[in-house]
């Protein structure tokens, strides 16, 4: 694998300035991160009543490895009717553990589509009644649920159902999504299942891709703390019990301490850089859960790492309508990744076509939209096409789209109108396709002396493009009006749009975050909080909160949305999310539909999902961001 410096040479050797590299690669995933206004696509079904005789619902409740006996069971459907909303009680008769900590029932009915869940409360883990006691695990849909299928309940089937649905939860009783989201929320409870088997209550489930790694000593040392609280006699907030100081530990984010484990695991999964240190310090010796950690983690985050798939120096990730993972691979073939990481194909989509992939975006079709910096040297002269490929991995471009005035193309984006922004970094340009690869404003591209070196772009409601420029951020319209606003240093490298329509750029030779408003007034400069590092790219959610990848650090940081008179404030550490999962040289980053933030790792061939850290996004991205 080349070296950062090395690849700047090998990239952009005939160009006059090859350390603007920085600013190239930097750009890799901004347009995947701009915000959409197009709907995401639901599953549906036929409706069909399962009787209360239809399928036996059993299995055993554990508080560590001890048996819970008298925990009382309610099984619940997620709500339709928007996030965290109520969720539906579907139990008709009331339903305990025994001494050895199982339960039997079929004293329920549900329909296929539905989103089931069952949770575990109070009880007696051995040592007495433990009202401080939660502890829950995903069914998924009604219409799986198979006859005597036995379900285990303990802290990490916990886990896994709260990191899953972190952004879905707002307790125990209240999971739900918007009925125009059906498909993330499927998804999440997908992704619970396949981390933990609550057949067995162990990590992973049968369902986690061969591909695909979880931390598995992470998670056993959470469930190790929860532990310390479920096996106990309980508590509340500060009252020197163990469960006390979980509780303590473990606030809202309002600052609210909760008095059941389950919420305790929610609070820490949607605040991973609170407490660390001294929430590891509560599962003291444990060992229930094993193999765990032997010190305390930076973070509490939850990291998946994906592989395979012609993962080849990835560079540019975007997310399409079902919740799978596009990625360009500046060394490699296209990527697609289902929701839970597993390759389409097990080489990736090879295609001549595909060379020095930096960025992709998504279209309303759900075709993939790669920008290649070279080509062969029949095409274009060697300098650069763009290549689209279908769902399927076809590519639907020939030797690749040459129109409007490519050269060497670094980042793409798509219109709500359908049409294709392309960075033309080989000069100061700008190129507007259409659909079906031609030019949508004549032969040439937009050329201008106030575009130079244009890294990354982002598509606002309007159809416009904004573009990361040799310092300065440019506003191009449909008709060619370009106007550029000084910004930043000599670096900027990424751009992207909130839901206001704010814009906001990554400096990596400053290590800055700044957001502007429309008219090109900075509203806000972030330097040196919350890990940033010569920040690549950057992704904005669905509830305007800004997630960056820092390629020197090897983190990821996290800064919430700002609002009229409020600057964000940043969510992850000091050094970063992820310091523990592996990121190498990470340049792409986009979010996904249940809210998991996707990190491109350059250097290692590999793609990191965290876990439910995001708010969900509405893909593909064909607009601002909105939550779907």
């Amino acid at each position: 694998m080349l070296t950062h410096q090395e690849q700047a040479e090998h990239t952009w050797r005939h160009l006059a300035s090859p350390d603007l590299w920085l600013r190239l690669a930097a750009s890799v995933a901004m347009v995947v991160m701009l915000g959409c206004a197009g709907t995401i696509s639901t599953t549906t079904s036929t409706v069909t009543t399962v009787t209360p005789q239809g399928a036996v619902l059993q299995g055993h409740v554990h508080a560590g490895q001890q048996p819970v006996a008298g925990a009382t069971i309610s099984l619940y459907a997620a709500s339709t009717s928007g996030y965290k909303a109520s969720s539906v009680s579907l139990l008709t008769q009331s339903v305990t553990t025994a001494a050895d900590g199982g339960f039997s029932t079929t004293s329920y009915t549900c329909t296929s589509g539905q989103q089931l869940y069952l949770v575990a409360s109070g009880g007696n883990p051995g040592q007495g009644v433990n009202s401080s006691l939660a502890l829950m695990a995903v069914l998924g849909d009604c219409a799986n649920l198979g006859t005597g299928a036995s379900v285990t309940l303990n802290e990490l089937t916990t886990l896994a159902s709260v990191y899953a649905l972190a952004q879905f939860m707002g307790s125990s009783t209240a999971l739900g999504a918007s009925a125009t989201n059906a498909m993330g929320l499927a998804h999440a409870m997908e992704l619970a299942q396949a981390l933990v088997n609550t057949s067995s209550g162990a990590a992973p489930g049968t369902t986690l891709p061969a591909t695909v790694t979880l931390p598995a000593a992470k998670l056993n040392t959470l469930a190790d703390v929860l532990a310390a609280c479920t096996a106990t006699k309980g508590g509340i907030a500060n009252d020197g019990s163990t469960c006390g100081t979980l509780f303590a530990l473990a606030p809202s984010s309002s600052g609210s301490a909760p008095s059941n484990t389950i919420d305790a695991a929610l609070n820490i999964a949607h605040q991973p850089a609170k407490n660390v240190a001294r929430l590891d310090a509560l599962a003291g010796s444990s060992t229930a859960f094993t193999p765990r950690l032997s010190s305390a983690p930076p973070d509490w985050t939850m990291a998946l790492t994906c592989s395979g798939g012609g993962l080849n120096n990835p560079s540019a990730v975007a997310i399409d309508s079902t919740g799978s993972a596009w990625v360009a691979n500046v060394a490699g073939a296209a990527t697609k990744l289902s929701p839970l990481g597993e390759p389409a194909a097990g080489n990736g989509f090879a295609d001549a076509s595909l060379y020095e992939s930096y960025g992709v975006a998504i279209d309303a079709q759900d075709n993939a939209w790669i920008t290649n910096t070279e080509s062969q040297s029949g095409v274009n002269g060697g300098d650069g096409s763009v290549t689209k490929l279908n769902s399927a991995g076809q590519v639907l471009s020939g030797t690749g789209y040459v129109d409007g005035g490519i050269y060497f193309p670094a980042a793409i984006a798509v219109t709500p109108a359908g049409k294709l922004w392309v960075a033309d970094y080989g000069q100061a340009s700008a190129t507007l396709l259409n659909a079906d690869g031609t030019s949508a404003a004549g032969t040439a591209a937009y050329v201008s002396a106030s575009l130079p070196y244009p890294v990354a772009v982002a598509a606002d409601a309007a159809g416009d493009a904004w573009f990361a420029a040799y310092g300065a951020a440019v506003h191009v319209t449909a008709g060619g009006s370009v106007t550029p606003y000084a910004c930043c240093h000599d670096a900027p490298s990424g751009i992207a749009l909130d839901p206001s329509g704010n814009v906001w750029i990554t400096d990596y030779d400053a290590s800055s975050l700044l957001e502007m408003n429309a008219g090109g007034t900075i509203l806000q400069t972030l330097t040196g909080s919350g890990g940033l590092a010569f920040p690549q790219s950057l992704a904005i959610d669905g509830a305007g909160n800004v997630w960056v990848t820092n390629f020197q650090s090897r983190t990821l940081s996290g800064f919430s949305a700002s609002s009229a008179g409020s600057l964000s404030t940043a969510l992850a550490t000091a050094t970063g999310f992820g310091s523990d999962a592996g990121l190498a040289q990470p340049a792409g980053v986009a979010i996904d539909g249940e809210g998991n933030v996707w990190v491109t790792n350059s250097s290692a061939g590999s793609v990191s999902l965290f876990i439910g850290l995001a708010a969900p996004l509405r893909t593909p991205i064909l607009g601002l961001p909105r939550t779907p």
